[in-house]
């Protein structure tokens, strides 16, 4: 059986993952809802800065206050994000596609 440092450590690492996912999922919703490029790239860098600025704070909080294993930890946030992150690029590629294919395809039709 697993000591309950190994399983808080899994167990916040997946958490924190999932959640800085979820903030990527609602950033990229308001940034593809956005009515300019300009306003779409603040929205997504920003957004992006800002979840990483406070993904990376409650990754230290974690290591420094809560009795975790840290490998544990640092190996769940890590693995969960990069197949999170992985999922968001593909989504993001595949929704702005979309928005520039629909650009161009209605660019024709005024022709």
């Amino acid at each position: 059986m697993m000591d309950e440092p190994v399983l808080v450590g899994l167990s916040l690492g997946v958490g924190l993952a999932l959640l800085y996912a979820l903030a990527s999922y609602v950033t990229h919703r308001l940034a593809l809802h956005s009515s300019s490029r300009n306003q779409f790239l603040a929205i997504a860098f920003g957004g992006l800065l800002a979840r990483m600025a406070f993904a990376l704070l409650l990754v230290t909080v974690t290591l420094v206050f809560v009795p975790v294993d840290e490998t544990a930890f640092i190996g769940s946030f890590f693995g969960v994000f990069v197949v999170t992150l992985i999922m968001e690029v593909l989504h993001l590629h595949r929704q702005t596609s979309d928005v520039v294919r629909e650009a161009v395809g209605e660019g024709r039709d005024d022709a």
